[in-house]
C-alpha cells in the first residue's frame, strides 16, 4: 500500500506528491466495488439472478486493475463506467451503499469529463480530478446522513420494542448476552445513533469540525462492520472512501505521508480477497459462512490498517488527533497548487450529483419511492394518509403510488401467510 501512495513523478508538475489522497481514495473505490459483490448467486446459483457473466467479470477485472495502479485514471474512470453498468442492471432494486456508490461513480466521471474540457490533458491528472470531485462528494455526504438522521425521527425508532438500532445491536452482541441485558443500553444504542449521525451531517459541513466528523464517522462504520451476518462491510467500505473525499486537504495529505512498519497492503487484500472466494467455492455447504465472516474479517483488517498507517492507531491515539485537527482547522490552509486547477473553478455542473442525493433523500416524502431512499433501518413507515415520522405527518403522493394500495387476503407465501395469521390473532 505504501508504494501504492507515495507512487508519484520526482519534480513532475502534473503529479505533485499532494496527490497522494487521490491514490487513496481509488483504492478505497475499488476495494469497496470488490466488497459489494455478492459471489453466492455465481457460486451457488440460487433462485434471484446473478448479474451477467460480462458485467460480473469486467467489474472484478476493472477493480483489480486500479488496485494494481490506484495512480491511473484511465483504470479508475473504466471501472466509475462499469459500476455504473452495474447499477442500471439492478435498476430499481439497488441497494443503499450500491446507489451511492454509483453516485460518487458519477461524481467521478463528471469531474473527468471537466477537467478535459477546460484543462485538457492536465486536467485529467488523478489530483485534477480529486480535488474537483471534493465538493460535491463532500456535500452528497453531507445531505446522506442528514436523511439517515432525519428519517429515524419517528416513533418506532424511538421505541426500544421495534427499534432497528435495538434489533441489531442485539444481534451484533449475540455472543455476549450480557451487554445486551444492560439496563438502560436500548436507549443508550438509539440515542447514540442518533446523535453519530446527525453530528457527522453538520461535522462535515463546518470546516472546524470536519477531521473529527470523518473519524467519528470511520469509527461508527467500522462498528456496524462488525456485524458479519447482515454484510455490512460492503456498506462500511464505501463510505470509508466517501469520508476519505471529505476529509480536509491538509489533514489528507499527512496521514498518507505517515511513516508506517509492517502493514496490511493492497496485495495482501487481493490475496485474501481470491482465497476466500476460493475457499466458497470449494465448500459451498459453508460458502455463506466463508464469505460472510472471510469478507468482513478481510475489511476489518484493512480498515484497521488504513486507521493504523494514519497514526489513529498506536502510538497517536484518537483524542490527539482531534485535539490537532481543531488547532490546525483555526488556521488559513495554504492550498496546494493543484487546488487551484481551473476546471474544479468551473464544474458547476457536478451539483447535480448533490442534488441526486438529495432528490433520492426526499423520495419517500413525495412519495416517489420508500425504499433505498438512505432510509436504512430507520423504521420510516408512511404513505398517502399517514405516517409515524415526528414532522412529517404524511406523504404528497405525488405521482399517486401510495394511494394505489391493495390488501392480501391470500397468499401462497409461506412468510406473508405466518404473517397474516400474526394480524388476525
Amino acid at each position: 500500500m505504501r508504494e501504492a501512495l507515495s507512487k508519484t513523478s520526482a519534480g513532475s508538475p502534473t503529479s505533485p506528491a499532494s496527490a497522494a489522497p487521490a491514490h487513496l481514495f481509488a483504492l478505497l473505490y475499488a476495494v469497496a466495488v470488490l466488497l459489494h459483490i455478492a459471489w453466492l448467486p455465481v457460486l451457488l446459483r440460487p433462485t434471484f439472478d446473478a448479474p451477467p457473466f460480462w458485467l460480473l467479470s469486467s467489474l472484478v477485472l476493472a477493480a483489480v486493475a486500479v488496485i494494481h495502479r490506484p495512480a491511473s485514471v484511465s483504470r479508475l474512470l473504466g471501472l466509475a463506467i462499469v459500476q455504473l453498468l452495474d447499477v442500471a442492471y439492478f435498476l430499481p432494486v439497488v441497494p443503499n451503499h450500491w446507489l451511492l456508490t454509483g453516485i460518487v461513480s458519477l461524481a467521478i466521471l463528471g469531474a473527468a469529463t471537466a477537467g478535459a474540457l477546460r484543462g485538457g490533458r492536465a486536467g485529467l491528472q488523478l489530483g485534477a480530478l480529486y480535488q474537483t470531485l471534493t465538493p460535491p462528494v463532500r456535500f452528497s455526504a453531507v445531505i446522506f446522513y442528514f436523511f439517515t438522521f432525519f428519517h429515524k425521527l419517528n416513533a418506532d425508532f424511538l421505541n426500544p420494542d421495534v427499534s432497528c438500532a435495538v434489533r441489531f445491536f442485539e444481534q451484533a452482541v449475540s455472543p455476549f448476552p450480557a451487554l445486551a441485558a444492560l439496563p438502560g443500553v436500548e436507549t443508550v444504542v438509539i440515542w447514540a445513533t442518533l446523535t453519530a449521525e446527525l453530528f457527522v451531517a453538520v461535522g462535515l459541513a463546518v470546516p472546524r469540525w470536519r477531521a473529527a466528523a470523518c473519524l467519528l464517522g470511520a469509527g461508527f462504520h467500522l462498528l456496524l462492520a462488525l456485524d458479519a451476518a447482515h454484510v455490512f462491510y460492503n456498506f462500511s467500505a464505501v463510505m470509508f472512501a466517501v469520508l476519505w473525499v471529505c476529509l480536509p486537504a491538509a489533514r489528507a495529505t499527512r496521514l498518507v505521508r505517515q511513516p508506517g512498519t509492517r502493514r496490511f497492503g493492497r496485495w495482501h487484500f487481493l490475496g485474501g480477497y481470491a482465497l476466500i472466494v476460493g475457499l466458497a467455492w470449494w465448500f459451498p455447504a459453508e460458502a455463506w459462512r466463508v464469505t460472510a465472516f472471510g469478507f468482513s474479517g478481510l475489511w476489518l483488517a484493512f480498515a484497521l490498517t488504513l486507521l493504523s498507517r494514519g497514526g489513529l492507531l498506536g502510538r497517536c491515539n484518537v483524542l490527539h488527533f482531534a485535539r490537532n485537527a481543531r488547532r490546525l482547522s483555526a488556521r488559513p490552509t495554504p492550498r496546494a497548487p493543484i487546488e487551484a486547477h481551473p476546471a474544479r473553478r468551473r464544474a458547476g455542473v457536478l451539483l447535480l450529483v448533490p442534488a441526486l442525493v438529495l432528490l433520492n433523500g426526499l423520495s419517500p416524502y413525495l412519495g416517489l419511492k420508500t425504499r433505498t431512499a438512505w432510509q436504512m433501518y430507520s423504521n420510516l413507515n408512511l404513505d398517502a394518509a399517514t405516517s409515524n415520522h415526528f414532522i412529517i405527518p404524511y406523504s404528497l403522493d405525488i405521482g399517486g403510488f401510495l394511494a394505489d394500495s391493495v390488501r392480501i387476503l391470500a397468499t401462497s407465501d409461506p412468510a406473508l401467510n405466518a404473517g397474516l395469521r400474526a394480524g388476525a390473532s
